[in-house]
């Protein structure tokens, strides 16, 4: 079994701030002590050179800390000489799992890389990939629709063909990967501020209001359950929708 670690040592990151190797993301402010010494803990998203050389050393079990998402997934593909760019995108694809499918609903997908393309492929008889499902899962989570920034480099979705070569499975091929002239890892922090947190969540998608009982009973479902594996009791939970308060 593998560990590996993500967390970073706060004097470390000081160090990297006074040597100014530090750079800020986007718009943020730039990084400074102070800002470090509040956080509770302070994380590196790491790439997939941790996974390969825990594998390269036979381990046949991992356990990591934060990485980029793709980062687990593309890692065997380049170990096993696959090139970056369909290692990368099959690792976006694989993140979250049947995510690039239709109906859309938590289970497996599967891929096959080659060299200038990946095959997306759901397991389940019940789900297919189509080229809208899979190119639209692509836009996932990205500031970019096209550039995703990852560490060492950049892949490049721009040029991307979806093509359905079944009726269940795409052929997605033209992505290219352009590695960075410095490596670079996103840190991640987090820094107390409170105990207790509301989310609202409003949406205007026909699709979705057309079926929104039976979509909040599903995800109630799925909330109590996870809620109750770590003791949570279901009545201390409350949904709203529309103007009255539901409990689960």
């Amino acid at each position: 079994m593998a560990l590996i670690h993500s967390e970073q040592p706060k004097d470390w990151l000081c160090d990297r701030i006074a040597e100014e190797k530090t750079r800020p993301l986007g718009k943020m402010k730039p990084l400074d002590q102070a800002t470090v010494d509040r956080a509770e803990r302070i994380v590196g998203m790491m790439g997939p050179e941790p996974f390969a050389r825990a594998l390269d050393e036979g381990a046949q079990v991992i356990l990591a800390g934060r990485s980029s998402d793709p980062a687990q997934w593309a890692a065997p593909a380049m170990r096993a000489g696959i090139p970056p760019a369909p290692a990368w995108y099959a690792g976006k694809m694989l993140e979250c799992g049947a995510e690039p499918t239709i109906p859309k609903e938590p289970d497996n997908i599967f891929l096959r890389v080659r060299d200038d393309h990946i095959v997306c492929e759901p397991p389940n008889p019940i789900r297919r990939s189509t080229p809208l499902a899979v190119a639209n899962f692509a836009l996932h989570e990205n500031a970019s629709p096209i550039h995703h920034t990852e560490p060492g480099g950049l892949l490049d979705t721009s040029a991307c063909t979806f093509e359905a070569i079944s009726d269940r499975a795409v052929r997605v091929g033209g992505m290219t990967w352009t590695p960075a002239s410095t490596y670079t890892v996103k840190l991640e922090g987090v820094e107390r501020v409170g105990y207790r947190a509301i989310t609202i969540c409003g949406t205007r998608d026909p699709v979705l209001i057309g079926q929104i009982d039976s979509y909040l009973e599903t995800h109630r479902r799925t909330v109590a359950t996870k809620a109750a594996s770590f003791g949570v009791p279901p009545r201390t939970t409350r949904w709203w929708c529309g103007p009255t308060a539901r409990t689960v």
